[in-house]
């Protein structure tokens, strides 16, 4: 799944192996059977980062996947 640069996040990104989902209550990552859910300032800094990646033509995925090394 590919977002532009002047695209607001979506509610669901997913890239193979990779996904993330926004709820109410914070944001859910995923990689294969691995969950982490982020809220509060963790979940602010996370869509902070794919907001930069995103305008430096990075992948979100990879912004996920630090998460999970």
């Amino acid at each position: 799944m590919n977002v532009n640069k002047n695209d607001p996040l979506p509610l669901l990104y997913c890239n193979f192996p990779y996904k993330y989902t926004r709820t109410k209550c914070g944001t859910v990552l995923n990689r294969y059977n691995d969950e982490y859910f982020l809220f509060g300032d963790d979940e602010t800094q996370f869509i902070r980062n794919c907001n930069r990646a995103k305008q430096k033509g990075r992948s979100i995925s990879d912004i996920i996947s630090e998460y999970f090394y």
